[in-house]
């Protein structure tokens, strides 16, 4: 048997081992990250926007609005909550379900969780359908030792219920600052029972990647969440395990919610030597087009451990990799985010997050709402 079918067969059996006991390994970023490009991306995406002297023209009559409701208005209402309204009904003009505003403080916790440090009770956290859902909880963190577990439903944090609200202000609420207390209503997955917990906030780290030499000489990288310099890290990882003479590679992004374009790229690079990784296409048909470097690791059989969280970023590389047939895919068919958003600050230190592309895989197919299938 050939030696590289001889180490995907090793890959494909200690899959199923690693499936027993991939909580250490598989769980995300706090909550579903924002697929973000960096700046100048953003731009080309955009394509050609709308004259200085038209915006310019709506803000008078935006100002003169507020204004004459603050003069007029027999219920009073300040010029925050007016200017705060007027963004919020600009985004909900754009039927975009991602698309959101966030107040000074929301947008701090958003920034603070890129960077991968944050405060809070230590769990990973979804919507679906209308829902919170949490994917797992950190070891170690106050959500662990409460007792929360997969696949449990929040149903309300400090008496307010979160159906239906967007995750970044859901996951806000649970945010906050060290040794501040937060109670959260959850539903049990498995029973159904409703349980109530309260939880002292704590500061920690999120790692991103974690790595380890298994039986066979088989090299296990578990990437939790992508982030700027992200691929650096994931790097290091496989150098590492190569050095100590690893024949092959499990590369876990099971409940990797995303992150930012430039990393995801980054990291199919890794193994993607030359071809297609991602095509972006933004406002008004334009198009940016990513490939391989030429130098990729090309050799090292590969399997790439997949599920229903796997989402976004995390798709761009499993799809990147799936398509020019340099991995096997493993697991449950993916979440199916194949759009682009952007946050962008505003000066008063609050934000607003809109889709600005679509992203299609090497073979021009979108997996936007259908996600990508394992073999």
């Amino acid at each position: 048997m050939p030696a590289k079918k001889k180490v995907l067969l090793v890959l494909f059996s200690l899959f199923i081992a690693i499936s027993l006991v991939s909580s250490g390994f598989a769980s995300g970023v706090l909550y579903s990250q924002n697929f973000l490009p960096l700046k100048e991306e953003i731009r080309a995406a955009l394509g050609d926007q709308p004259s200085a002297g038209a915006i310019s023209e709506s803000a008078k009559v935006i100002q003169e609005a507020m204004e004459l409701i603050i003069k007029n208005s027999l219920r009073e209402v300040s010029v925050q909550i007016l200017r705060e309204t007027a963004i919020e009904g600009m985004l909900e003009s754009l039927q975009d379900e991602h698309a959101v505003y966030y107040s000074p403080q929301d947008y701090q916790l958003i920034m603070e969780d890129y960077r991968g440090q944050t405060s809070g009770v230590g769990m990973f956290v979804t919507k679906e359908d209308d829902q919170l859902v949490v994917v797992a909880p950190i070891e170690g963190t106050p959500a662990y030792r409460a007792g929360i577990k997969s696949g449990d439903i929040i149903l309300a944090v400090d008496g307010q219920f979160v159906q239906g609200m967007d995750i970044d202000k859901a996951v806000a609420m649970i945010r906050g600052e060290k040794g501040t207390r937060v109670r959260i209503k959850l539903q049990r997955g498995e029973s159904g029972e409703i349980y109530e917990v309260e939880l002292v906030r704590e500061e920690f780290r999120v790692p991103s990647v974690v790595s380890k030499m298994m039986e066979d000489k088989i090299g296990y990288v578990g990437y939790r969440f992508f982030s700027v310099g992200g691929a650096a890290e994931v790097e290091k990882a496989l150098k590492e395990l190569k050095d100590e003479g690893a024949a092959g590679i499990i590369f876990d992004l099971r409940h990797n919610f995303g992150g930012p374009l430039t990393d995801a790229v980054e990291v199919s690079r890794l193994f993607v030597r030359e071809g297609n990784i991602v095509t972006v296409r933004g406002k008004e048909g334009t198009e940016e087009v990513y490939q391989g470097t030429g130098t990729g690791d090309e050799e090292t059989p590969m399997v790439v451990l997949i599920d229903r969280f796997t989402a976004s970023a995390s798709e761009v590389t499993a799809g990147a990799l799936q398509d020019n047939n340099r991995a096997v895919l493993v697991g449950e068919k993916t979440f199916g985010k194949g759009s682009v958003q952007v946050i962008e600050p505003l000066p008063d230190g609050s934000g607003i997050k809109l889709t600005n592309a679509l992203f299609y895989l090497p073979s021009g197919r979108s997996n936007e709402g259908v996600g990508i299938e394992p073999e």
